[in-house]
């Protein structure tokens, strides 16, 4: 299931934590108890279908003493031995493959036309947690605003599984897809992205409250001339207000306001 995802809208340089959860479909029922060979622990099962398939060179326990990550030294279709110690016996132990994968992000508006690969990797829980701002602050490039909606200071990305990676190919063997197993489509889900620096909790306000950011940096100030930036709909939309009255929230086409721009420049 999706255990983590990113907020309808993030920042491209807050943490942004993308997490699925391996269910129960994928371990094929399989439990194990734990035995003693030469001091390593060693699962033993009537059956581990899906390392048997798909050697992967690491498993997951999913619950009681040895819960977590394990690499794998040797295996077979009843015996897995791993390099971590055996510490003691243990009940009957879910256990699954970890199986390495891939995330592809598709980014751009008004169309995800754009694709980047994220690479993913294995807590020592068991858990793979990936951040994937870096990849988000990677679709801008550092350049000037212009007048107008800019897709350089926002856009929308989707995350998926990238085909052909193990996970993926198990997926489809099994006859399972991402969305009936992790709880979310991977075409229909999609988030925004912000290139700037202000935090994801201030972007919660500046989304439910609808007013306009002026005093998160960078900001320009320059002869009485502020920007303001709001969120309307799904895009970005800049003020500048020109006046000497101080700052107001932004009245789209009243008196005082030269154009539109997009703000947040990366220094």
């Amino acid at each position: 299931m999706l255990k983590q995802s990113p907020l309808t809208w993030n920042s491209a340089y807050q943490p942004c934590l993308f997490e699925v959860d391996s269910p129960s479909e994928l371990t094929n029922g399989t439990y194990a108890t734990a035995t003693n060979v030469g001091g390593k622990l060693n699962f033993t099962s009537s059956t581990f279908p899906f390392i048997a398939n798909f050697g992967t060179q690491f498993m997951i326990a999913k619950s009681g003493i040895y819960q977590g990550l394990h690499k794998i030294i040797s295996m077979s279709s009843s015996d897995i031995l791993t390099d971590s110690i055996y510490v003691g016996a243990s009940g009957p132990i879910q256990v699954t493959g970890a199986f390495p994968y891939n995330l592809k992000i598709s980014y751009g508006y008004p169309a995800q036309t754009n694709v980047l690969m994220l690479k993913t990797n294995y807590r020592p829980d068991g858990r793979n947690v990936t951040d994937i701002a870096p990849a988000l602050a990677a679709m801008f490039e550092i350049k000037p605003p212009v007048l107008g909606f800019d897709e350089n200071y926002y856009t929308h990305f989707r995350v998926g599984i990238e085909p052909g990676s193990v996970l993926q190919s198990y997926l489809d063997s099994s006859g399972f897809t991402v969305e009936s197993l992790f709880g979310y489509n991977s075409n229909a889900n999609k988030w925004a992205v912000i290139n700037g620096c202000l935090t994801n909790a201030e972007l919660e306000v500046l989304i439910s409250g609808g007013g306009a950011i002026t005093d998160v940096p960078p900001v320009f100030n320059s002869c009485s001339q502020v920007w303001f930036t709001n969120i309307i709909g799904d895009r970005l939309f800049h003020n500048l207000f020109n006046g000497g009255g101080g700052l107001l929230p932004p009245n789209l086409g009243g008196i005082g306001f030269m154009g539109i721009e997009i703000d947040f420049i990366v220094s």
